[in-house]
């Protein structure tokens, strides 16, 4: 079953349940200043929840483009992280139904449309949460052992709505966790969670202390927490990862949605390398969505980011030693768009554009790369250019034992006021830094 295919599926699920289906909004907030780019399906539907607008109708259904960087750092290193990703998810935002509703729902698409194995799925809820409890073991297969009560299970922003949520895992078997027969879901990496079904129940208008079961009942108590009148629906579920457990796969590089791009980077390299491969084609599927949505590379904001996506895929491009150019991958990710009618409605007009800013990122790389006849070189990037200058290791360590030597008063202000002296106090004493970070902008990272 393909990525396209576990959409249409999910879309039309929902669909012939009296759903609306939406199409994506873009990856660029439409009046919401609080984050540079949509990362959650609900996002673009906040209004609706809020009641400053009406929904166009009572139950919605989405495929929505979602841009996350806050773990930027672990994509690669893992089996689920990824920086782009599409969300599934099916909402209710002014009540229309709740839990006695939404959990058979989710568990009819997982049973009858996906047919995953009941033995393998496991159930988590909010300690709090009994009826949820009550709804779960009554669906077919479902049993109480395998429902599990964490209190990590709530969701909320620290004021107004907020409530329970309840995920449904995959059991990937012993041999991916700590081979525990009485392992349950979040304790390792055997178990990964592929749908989040959130129920926002409560108004919170106090300071609660945690998530827990006896804080949120304390919560009810003093009146932190007070019901609401049409508690909503809202749930996520990531296409990356339900393709990588439905393909039968073991991480989302595998899907037919990146490994294409991981493939054409290991067969184009002289020396590829699992994190490389990874990054590369997840940063290039990322940067072409953003651009698609009108982004372009920057010092600051959303430009920012984008560079610094360009910038990662190009440096792990060349430590792999890609011979292929990155626009190449660039238009391999536009040609799959293009066999997703929702998706290329919303941003296929711009490939062109897409790849002219992919060769100008590439170039400009490497034009600032030092020559290879040197040795070693250890690169200092000064966030008040755009451009990255390479000091040497050797020239790096002299700066360093001449910046910190213990010199007379007199002989010391000579030395500040030297060429030397100047550019030994900009990059002050200590451990060589990885990164200069300027007073005036942030650091420009690898």
């Amino acid at each position: 079953m393909t990525g396209n295919e576990i959409r249409r599926r999910f879309l039309e699920h929902f669909a012939s349940r009296e759903h609306k289906v939406l199409p994506s909004a873009s990856l660029v907030p439409h009046g919401d200043p609080s984050t540079l780019f949509i990362s959650a399906g609900m996002q673009p539907l906040k209004p609706y929840y809020l009641g400053l607008s009406d929904p166009p109708a009572p139950r919605l259904a989405t495929f929505q483009k979602c841009l996350r960087t806050g773990d930027i750092d672990e994509v690669g290193k893992t089996d689920r992280h990824n920086t782009f990703f599409e969300m599934l998810g099916n909402f209710a935002p002014t009540g229309d139904y709740f839990k006695e509703t939404a959990i058979p729902l989710a568990w009819e698409l997982v049973m009858e449309v996906f047919e995953m194995p009941v033995d393998r799925l496991r159930v988590t809820i909010h300690p709090t949460d009994d009826e949820a409890h009550g709804i779960w073991i009554r669906q077919p297969g479902m049993t109480a052992e395998h429902v599990t009560r964490l209190e990590d299970n709530w969701w909320g922003l620290g004021a107004g709505p907020c409530g329970p949520d309840s995920e449904i895992w995959w059991d990937r078997g012993k041999e991916f966790g700590c081979g525990q027969d009485d392992c349950v879901p979040d304790h390792c990496d055997r178990f990964t969670e592929f749908w989040n079904l959130v129920f926002p129940q409560y108004d919170q208008r106090g300071p609660i202390e945690g998530t827990s079961g006896e804080a949120v009942r304390r919560g009810l108590a003093d009146g932190s927490l007070v019901p609401l009148k049409r508690p909503a629906i809202d749930t996520g579920m990531g296409l990356e990862r339900i393709s990588y457990i439905l393909q039968g796969k073991s991480n989302i590089f595998e899907t037919d949605l990146l490994a294409p791009l991981a493939d054409a980077v290991r067969q184009n390299s002289d020396q590829p390398t699992t994190l490389s491969e990874r990054i590369i084609a997840d940063h290039i599927r990322a940067a072409t969505f953003v651009i698609g949505d009108g982004v372009m590379p920057s010092n600051e904001g959303r430009g920012y980011v984008l560079r610094r996506l360009i910038r990662r895929a190009a440096i792990h491009a060349q430590r792999a030693g890609l011979r292929r150019p990155l626009t190449d991958l660039a238009a391999m990710v536009g040609a799959e768009i293009s066999r997703c009618p929702p998706l290329q409605e919303s941003w296929a007009t711009n490939l062109s554009v897409s790849i002219a800013l992919w060769s100008k990122g590439w170039n400009s790389l490497k034009r600032s790369q030092p020559s290879t006849r040197r040795r070693s070189w250890a690169p200092m990037r000064f966030a008040s250019t755009t451009r990255t200058v390479f000091l040497s290791s050797s020239r790096a360590s002299w700066l360093r034992s001449v910046a910190s030597r213990s010199t007379s008063t007199a002989s010391a202000s000579r030395w500040k006021s030297s060429a030397r002296g100047r550019v030994a106090e900009r990059l002050k004493v200590g451990p060589w830094p990885r990164t200069y970070r300027s007073r005036s902008s942030p650091a420009i990272e690898s």
